[in-house]
């Protein structure tokens, strides 16, 4: 199966910026929906010699998780930091060398499972808004319909490739696995989730790795791929975190 899935966003990404930050809203308003960086302290901006790649979230000191098709062709970790404690993707909070990067070992870039790496860092990310997210535990599950919250950092002018360089955020709502499924006929595995956006907050393919929090506290999934038409409707996918393969990898690798 070709990596280009019929409509379907799954361009990797390379140690360059490229596709990896799409559309996150429908209709994009100075103001509207930012993410304030107090609230988000988990939230990350990864970069590549500087150039920013993905969105990643603190889940430990030394510990942050993002999808692993943003790092697909990184050859050298010394090339990767981690922006943190800023809402501005370029600029202020806090810089962190990663020193360690670890893809799934189960990652298939054909289908897209287990798409998720974890990256170490040489210091704690520890200080003023930085603080680690909690996540799910083995095989939790949240009932379809309910709410959680993605960040991240999105294209404003789809016909002038313009990504916001604010942190933004957008409330959506999970979808159940069978009506998923439905929508993305045999893509959908057990180490997936889903979730769906309201007309004026549609997640389209927003930033990869992305991560997507319930109740304010607690991560459930990572930003993996979505349909690359924004007006398709169609929810976006996430890694699930609480999946055993999954959540058993990150309790082997960072131990948390």
């Amino acid at each position: 199966m070709s990596p280009r899935r019929s409509g379907v966003f799954l361009t990797l990404a390379t140690t360059v910026l490229v596709s990896v930050s799409c559309n996150f809203w429908s209709s994009e308003v100075e103001g509207q929906n930012l993410a304030d960086i107090e609230t988000y302290q988990y939230h990350l901006s990864l970069r590549s010699n500087g150039t920013y790649l993905c969105s990643a979230a603190i889940i430990a000191q030394i510990w942050a998780l993002s999808a692993a098709r943003c790092v697909a062709n990184v050859q050298q970790v010394g090339q990767l930091t981690l922006l943190g404690a800023s809402n501005n993707r370029q600029s202020g909070g806090h810089i962190f060398q990663v020193v360690g990067l670890h893809r799934h070992p189960d990652w298939n870039t054909q289908t897209m499972e287990y798409d998720l790496a974890l990256l170490e860092t040489y210091e704690p990310m520890r200080g003023i808004h930085l603080y680690p997210v909690p996540m799910d535990g083995f095989d939790e599950v949240h009932p379809p319909g309910s709410h959680a919250v993605a960040t991240g950092w999105g294209l404003i002018d789809n016909s002038k490739n313009v990504t916001s360089r604010v942190l933004k955020r957008a409330v959506v709502t999970l979808v159940n696995q069978t009506e998923c499924s439905e929508t993305w006929p045999n893509y959908i595995t057990e180490g997936m989730l889903c979730a769906s956006g309201g007309s004026d907050q549609t997640l389209c393919t927003m930033d990869i790795g992305s991560p997507l929090v319930v109740q304010g506290r607690q991560l459930i999934g990572v930003l993996s791929w979505a349909d690359m038409n924004c007006g398709a409707n169609r929810a976006v996918v996430y890694a699930r975190v609480a999946f055993w393969r999954i959540r058993s990898w990150i309790v082997e690798v960072a131990g948390v």
